[in-house]
């Protein structure tokens, strides 16, 4: 039976998981941050059965899943008496015997993003979890005493690598909390108070994790899902030596379970982490041009990947498997088993002199976007059933998704009912459709349309409204001359919606704050925003993720922020404070009532503050409140040094005004450039 598996970050989670395993079962896991349309979409197209959950109430009810008995969990994994199993279900020691005796049985099926508009559904095996765990265990040395944290999104597979792996090798799960991916502060505090071993994330992710700030015991880190940038490499390369641990660069699309190859670069090793390295113990790979031999040194072709690793294939869907799964062209010879498949992964390697394997882009229009894996295909079919939209095309810009739509009414030659708009851009061959960047309420109701569809992760971070997409000769939409609108020149725009104040151009962020303090944060904020998002001016109303920020830009904010005010601010706050005014206001009021309840700098002179632990409390809350004015004032003149900008700036992804060469004009048209599909792919 398919068992669905929706349960938050407790020991419940774990339980679930291991008990349909034990019960020889194969578990679809879900993650509940997912809207339940998702959940139902996933739950139909897998074909389960059950249901296993620790969320209140009916979590799929009337979204159309038929399912059967459902099971709810405590926090601790104890079936709760309100979901108990019917009369005569089998106790433990009437289970079947371990799958380990089936290693061809389902273990568990994961979703990816589906190139047709719909995911597809991988059905993995025991013997690739076995293999997998083995692999851990000799070169990573995952074992007793090891504690691997639990980070990712419950639907990736480097989360269920997480959880299977250690438990299979003796070592424990560490189970994080929610937020933790979106700042390296709590990241580094989490892993420290769980005294995490080994650590498996994407570069972006750990790259969050300030200088000084690495958690003492962790040893072992792979990483994955994009490329690793050298300087990142060089910083925990050293450190994680130091520790006799090693950092590994892991590459392997969900088909061929978690990762199929690694490079490892110990201390002092010449290893680049740029190269898949070497493939997994049982695994095979090759490359094949195309015309089906193999690449000479310097030559590209598709990457092909074989043995025990590799899925079944996809569930209720054997034309596409029967397209991605081929035989093995070395079947029957060479050691190679009679009838052994290959995966055909669509990524493109290239071959060095030395014979090592780089990445070389995609030979589709896959995009992996923050380490998430997006089929485009399935945006777009999810926008497109939107009532004001009637057409989209979606790309990777940088490390941004962006969505470009011609909505109803606005189709025509020469531009639609805005297309007069102040900020419209051009593509870079000057022929290209006005373009007006949405933001506001246009933006938010497209956002909201697809957050009701899709995972956050596949979810637009830009809106672009055209007359018309570009195409090429041939009829297909031309992705390389797909325009671009800066959001400084439109931003004032931001009132469509109701979400700014009205006007002809945005007012100063400062300026709509109402008392002294707050008009120093919001100027903080400001800046901070317009730097990371490579904009001339903030509206106060916008809010971050209408101006093209995402969670991992967020994730940099919170960082320079707490740094600025000399405190950690709370992340979440940053998130339901998602404008410059209604996070400066919030801030003004917590840094306010934090230093003793005094009255803000913008009342009268002499006031005094109530009295507050003795009689020296109003004294004491007024020298606070001074030092971080001080501070702010500090930083506000020191806003153009270079050395405030190099001390707070972590690496962080191209200007959206100033963005990226399309990558289909970096690389061959046919060929165009994509990031790996790799371990630690997470939203």
């Amino acid at each position: 039976d398919r068992v669905g598996v929706l349960v938050g970050r407790t020991p419940a989670r774990v339980v679930a998981l291991l008990a349909v395993l034990r019960a020889g079962g194969c578990f679809l896991a879900l993650d509940p941050a997912d809207p339940p349309a998702r959940h139902a979409e996933l739950l139909a197209g897998a074909g389960a059965a059950h249901l296993v959950t620790d969320r209140a109430g009916a979590p799929v009810a009337g979204t159309g899943a038929d399912l059967g008995v459902t099971l709810r969990l405590d926090a601790e994994g104890r079936i709760d008496p309100a979901g108990a199993p019917p009369a005569g279900t089998p106790s433990a020691d009437d289970l079947p015997t371990a799958a380990g005796d089936h290693p061809e049985a389902a273990a568990y099926l994961v979703y990816t993003s589906g190139s047709t508009g719909t995911p597809k559904g991988v059905v993995v095996p025991h013997r690739a979890i076995a293999a997998l765990a083995a692999e851990a265990a000799h070169v990573r040395r995952l074992g007793p005493g090891s504690r691997q944290l639990h980070l990712a999104a419950l639907t990736f597979d480097i989360s269920l690598g997480e959880i299977l792996t250690p438990l299979a090798t003796g070592g424990a799960v560490a189970l994080a909390g929610e937020d933790v991916r979106r700042s390296g502060v709590v990241l580094a505090r989490q892993a420290r108070r769980l005294g995490a071993t080994h650590l498996v994330t994407t570069p972006a992710v750990l790259g969050l994790i300030a200088p000084g700030d690495e958690p003492p015991e962790l040893r072992d880190v792979l990483v994955g899902g994009e490329v690793c940038p050298p300087e990142l490499a060089q910083r925990w390369v050293p450190l994680l030596g130091s520790r006799a641990g090693a950092l590994h660069n892991g590459y392997g699309p969900a088909e061929t379970t978690v990762h199929s190859t690694l490079s490892s670069c110990p201390p002092g090793s010449a290893a680049d982490v740029r190269h898949l390295g070497r493939p997994n113990a049982g695994t095979r790979l090759r490359l094949e041009d195309r015309h089906g031999g193999e690449p000479l040194p310097g030559g590209t072709g598709e990457i092909l990947i074989a043995g025990v690793g590799l899925a079944r294939g996809y569930v209720a869907r054997p034309r596409a498997t029967a397209e991605r799964f081929t035989p093995d062209p070395g079947a029957g010879r060479g050691g190679v088993a009679a009838g052994s498949r290959v995966y055909r992964s669509g990524d493109l390697g290239r071959v060095g002199r030395e014979g090592e394997v780089t990445f070389a882009g995609r030979v589709d229009r896959q995009l992996k976007v923050r380490g998430v894996r997006v089929e485009p295909v399935e945006v777009e079919t999810a926008l497109a059933a939107h009532p004001r939209v009637a057409a989209a095309v979606v790309d990777a810009r940088g490390e941004r998704l962006v969505a470009w739509v011609v909505t109803v009414g606005d189709t025509g030659e020469t531009g639609g009912g805005d297309g007069d708009s102040a900020g419209g851009g051009r593509g870079a061959d000057g022929a290209g459709a006005p373009a007006r960047a949405l933001v506001g309420g246009e933006a938010g109701e497209l956002r909201r349309h697809l957050e009701e569809r899709l995972p956050r992760g596949m979810v637009p971070d830009r809106f672009v409204a055209l007359p018309r997409l570009p195409v090429t000769a041939n009829g297909k939409v031309d992705l390389a001359a797909l325009p671009w609108a800066p959001l400084e020149r439109t931003a004032a725009r931001a009132d469509a919606g109701g979400d700014a104040g009205a006007g002809g151009g945005a007012a100063p962020a400062a300026g709509a704050a109402a008392t002294a303090t707050e008009r120093e944060l919001a100027a903080l904020v400001s800046r901070l925003w317009a730097e990371e998002l490579g904009l001339e001016q903030v509206p106060p109303e916008a809010t971050f993720f209408d101006l093209g920020g995402h969670s991992l830009a967020l994730a940099r904010i919170h960082q320079r922020l707490s740094r600025a005010l000399g405190r950690e601010i709370s992340l979440p706050d940053l998130f339901s404070h998602a404008t410059v005014s209604s996070l400066a206001a919030h801030l003004a009021a917590h840094l306010t009532t934090e230093s003793g309840g005094g009255a803000d700098e913008g009342t009268a002179p002499g006031a005094a503050p109530p009295p507050r632990r003795g009689a020296d409390a109003g004294s004491r809350a007024s020298t606070r409140r001074d030092a971080m004015r001080r501070r702010l004032r500090r930083r506000r003149a020191t806003a153009g040094a270079a050395g405030d900008t190099a001390a707070d700036t972590a690496p962080r992804s191209d200007s959206p005004d100033d963005p990226p060469s399309s990558p289909h004009r970096e690389a061959d048209e046919s060929q165009p450039h994509r990031e790996p599909v790799g371990a630690g792919a997470e939203p």
